[in-house]
């Protein structure tokens, strides 16, 4: 049933977007910090995840008036984030580190 997509669609699912902003620098240098590069696709989703679970501190009480609360590169620098700005950032180090 896979199907190879047409490259727009498939830039449509893996282009840097506003939250999830997969090319910005720093989400680039943590991903290919957290995965080595010999490690299969699988490996590298593995460990970005358990990562992102580890190194960026829940924190439920973040401004959720503020964009920068849900853009991936902003959770990166804080340190913290609410359960979207973390998956932004998954999202973002899976892309990113392709």
């Amino acid at each position: 049933m896979t199907k190879v997509l047409s490259n727009t669609i498939r830039r449509l699912y893996t282009d840097p977007g506003e939250y999830i902003d997969s090319d910005h620098p720093t989400v680039r240098e943590f991903a290919r910090a957290a995965v080595p590069a010999n490690a299969s696709e699988r490996e590298k989703a593995c460990l970005l995840y358990k990562t992102v679970r580890d190194a960026i501190r829940y924190n439920p009480y973040v401004n959720m008036g503020s964009s920068e609360t849900f853009r991936a590169s902003s959770v990166l620098a804080a340190g913290n984030g609410y359960c979207v700005g973390k998956a932004a950032l998954y999202a973002a180090v899976c892309i990113g580190v392709r």
